[in-house]
């Protein structure tokens, strides 16, 4: 079973009202247009409403949006999870500092609202959901997918 079929029936809701992480929702977002003339959809889950208002309002993400309302889809895909004692030093390595300044020279702002412990990844699935092209997960605060990487494994 790939990772698709294991979130298949996970209950998501649309995100009108979430803490995402703005910087690699810009990453992304900027792949949009070449996204579209292939008729991708760009989808983000994020793991509580919280914030999502502040980040619809502020245009971080093209995509649509969604809440993984029980954090189920972040378990079933084994997304690592910080807990306090881990999670004080991760802020303070040198990838996450560059993170920090990359998103403060983009402009981006950011608070520490909401669940600030959960890390994701990013799924690219194929149309149908019957293969998965990529599973990046992040192993830290700052490891995002290289939009890069997304568009080659759709073949764009």
């Amino acid at each position: 079973m790939n990772e698709a079929e294991v979130i298949a029936e996970n209950q998501v809701k649309s995100a009108v009202s979430g803490d995402f992480c703005r910087l690699a929702a810009k990453q992304l977002s900027e792949i949009k247009p070449k996204l579209d003339e292939h008729n991708v959809r760009l989808v983000g889950i994020g793991v509580e409403e919280l914030g999502v208002q502040e980040f619809i309002d502020g245009k971080f993400f093209a995509g649509d949006l969604f809440i993984d309302v029980e954090k189920k889809c972040y378990k079933d895909l084994e997304y690592k999870r910080y807990g306090f004692l881990n999670l004080i030093p991760a802020l303070f390595t040198k990838t996450s500092r560059d993170a920090i300044s990359a998103s403060r020279e983009a402009h981006l702002g950011g608070d520490l609202k909401g669940d600030y412990y959960q890390v994701g990844g990013t799924l690219v699935v194929k149309k149908g959901g019957e293969k998965v092209l990529l599973n990046h997960k992040q192993e830290s605060l700052a490891d995002h997918v290289d939009s890069k990487e997304v568009l080659k494994c759709l073949n764009i």
